[in-house]
């Protein structure tokens, strides 16, 4: 039943308990993922400060930072989870400008994710539509 995505024989309290459970268990790989990618986005700005080009690797970095802070804004939202997923898109948007040609697969993947965190997480539309516009005009 469950594992098939019927879930019209389970009654409210069940449906409560179950998306409870399943809510944590990504929470929980969510927070590991940025776990890693913290640990992995320092590795890169160290290697950068030796002078090792890794832009576009920490562009790549910091929007899936982004990404997993916008999932976590998805079904617990609150302000910490979107104000960092912002701060991480923005940061990797910066990178992506000065280093990353306009139709690099990076950048234009990172101009979609964040444009969809303004318009569904931050409440931000015109905004989300101006960073779509924008992304692949030179």
């Amino acid at each position: 039943m469950l594992t098939q995505g019927n879930f019209d024989e389970l009654d409210k309290s069940q449906m409560t308990a179950y998306t409870g459970i399943v809510e944590k268990e990504l929470e929980k790989v969510c927070e590991e993922v940025i776990e890693l990618l913290d640990l992995t986005t320092t590795v890169v700005r160290d290697l950068e400060s030796t002078g090792d080009d890794r832009k576009e690797d920490l562009v790549f970095y910091l929007k899936t930072s982004g990404d997993y802070h916008r999932y976590l804004s998805e079904f617990m939202p609150n302000a910490e989870h979107s104000s960092k997923a912002e701060k991480f898109y923005q940061d990797a948007t910066e990178i992506a400008k000065e280093s990353l040609p306009e139709t690099h697969p990076t950048r234009l993947g990172l101009a979609l994710n964040f444009s969809v965190c303004c318009y569904e997480i931050l409440d931000k539309k015109e905004y989300a539509c101006e960073i779509a516009k924008t992304a692949t005009l030179a």
